[in-house]
Parts: C-alpha cells; sequence; structure tokens
C-alpha cells in the first residue's frame, strides 16, 4: 500500500506528501527489497526535481549497492545525471559506464535463469515422452497378452472339440 501510494504521489508531483510516505518506506527494512528500493529511487529523483541534487547523490550513493540487479542501472544513471549536472562530467562517464556493466549483469542473470528454465523444461519433456514410451509399452504388452489368452482358449476350445470328435 505504501509503495503504490508514494508512486502515485510521486508521479502527480506532490512532493511533500511523497516525502513523508516515502520516508516510512525507507525506514521499513521489513519490506521487499525491490519495492523499498524502487521507492528509493524515486525519492532520489524527487529530491534531484525539488533542487536537492546533494541530497540526492548521498542517498543514491549510500542504497546503491542494495539495489537489486533488476533496477541498479537505473540507480547509476540516476547517480550519473546527478553529476552531469554538477558538472563533474568525469564521474558522470564512470557512472555511464557502471550503467552498461550492470545493464550487462542483469542480461546475464537474466539469460542465465532463462537457461535454468529451459533445463528444466527438456528434463519434464523427455520424463513426460519417457512416461508416454512406458504407457505405449505397457498398452502393446497388455494387447499381446489379451490375444495370447485369446489364442489360449480358442486352443482349449478346438482341443476340447478334437477330444470329443475322437471320442464320438
Amino acid at each position: 500500500f505504501h509503495t503504490l501510494k508514494a508512486e502515485i504521489l510521486f508521479r502527480e508531483h506532490r512532493y511533500k506528501e511523497f516525502f513523508k510516505e516515502s520516508a516510512i518506506i525507507m525506514a521499513d527494512t521489513t519490506m521487499s527489497k525491490p519495492d523499498r528500493m524502487e521507492t528509493i529511487l524515486f525519492h532520489v529523483k524527487a529530491l534531484r526535481e525539488t533542487g536537492s541534487d546533494g541530497e540526492a547523490l548521498r542517498i543514491a550513493t549510500q542504497y546503491v549497492q542494495q539495489a537489486p540487479i533488476e533496477i541498479k542501472p537505473d540507480f547509476f544513471a540516476e547517480i550519473a545525471s546527478i553529476c552531469r549536472a554538477r558538472g563533474d562530467y568525469g564521474m558522470a562517464v564512470q557512472y555511464l559506464d557502471s550503467v552498461a556493466a550492470a545493464k550487462e549483469r542483469k542480461n546475464e542473470a537474466h539469460n542465465h535463469k532463462l537457461v535454468e528454465e529451459n533445463r528444466v523444461k527438456m528434463q519434464i519433456f523427455e520424463a513426460e515422452t519417457g512416461m508416454s514410451r512406458q504407457i505405449e509399452e505397457a498398452r502393446h504388452e497388455r494387447d499381446i497378452s489379451i490375444l495370447l489368452f485369446i489364442i489360449a482358449i480358442l486352443a482349449l476350445i478346438g482341443g476340447a472339440f478334437a477330444v470329443y470328435s475322437f471320442v464320438n
């Protein structure tokens, strides 16, 4: 609730209320990390938009290492923007490099996850194929058993008829 409310306040540029709500979220360490970090990122953006670049830079650099890999490029981009606005182009370039590196790590993690998911799907497919093959083999064996049973019954009936015919 708090993260959604904070995001709405941020998007409506109601910064005074947003800062109160984001302070609650920033203090709540029990909240899920992605939600908390996204609100902190909004907090940094709101500070920039209200002219508090120094405070925005302090908070962004404080939380960037805690940010999940999905949000880390956004933190680095914000820090680079703040550095560029302050005229520190060397730091801005370093943080822009960090944006690229973080995006690469994010993509690698995503690709690793996809590979792992595909490996699991392949194992499931192979298991399903094996089970289908076993079911088909069981059906085939059942059909052979039924055929042998019918042949045995017919042989018995034929034998009984032959004995009856021989006796008469």
